[in-house]
């Protein structure tokens, strides 16, 4: 940002700043409330001209915030950087839809790798004679443990 930018920007917080002392005057004496005195003993019931630069920062404060929030809402942004946001928006959209695909393909994937192991188990307990564990994955200790040869086109336990 350039210095005459940020010497724009500042001047039009300066006027609004006024503007919204002024409306917060307007506000309080409709009220009935004619005097208002901020912690420190100032009293704020004044032309924004005669306010403290601390006072002064207090509606200073308000107008930066208020910006922000219209700027991050997309309000006063430039169409064409509107438009780029909103296309970003979408591509997020996008790839969380693609993402949460993917993760569900996955979960699939083990699902059907986990009953491919459970059958492989299953064979192989039943080549050596073996009774098949019916609680796989569960108990796996002795498959583990289990040393395993294949000769002549069949598995065998193999010899200590």
């Amino acid at each position: 940002m350039t210095k005459q930018n940020e010497q724009l920007i500042e001047r039009a917080v300066e006027l609004a700043s006024s503007r919204v002392h002024e409306r917060w005057m307007e506000t309080k004496r409709s009220q009935g409330i004619a005097s208002r005195f901020s912690e420190t003993g100032e009293e704020l019931m004044v032309p924004y001209g005669q306010l403290s630069e601390a006072a002064k920062d207090l509606d200073r404060n308000s107008v930066r915030a208020t910006v922000e929030a219209i700027t991050d809402a997309g309000l006063l942004a430039d169409p064409e950087l509107r438009d780029e946001r909103n296309e970003l928006e979408a591509e997020v959209v996008r790839l969380r839809k693609e993402l949460a695909g993917m993760e569900k393909m996955a979960v699939q994937t083990l699902d059907f790798n986990t009953r491919q192991i459970e059958a492989l188990h299953g064979a192989i307990l039943h080549a050596i004679g073996r009774p098949r564990d019916t609680r796989w994955p569960g108990n796996t200790e002795a498959f583990e443990k289990l040393a395993l040869t294949r000769a002549n086109g069949r598995w065998t336990e193999a010899q200590p």
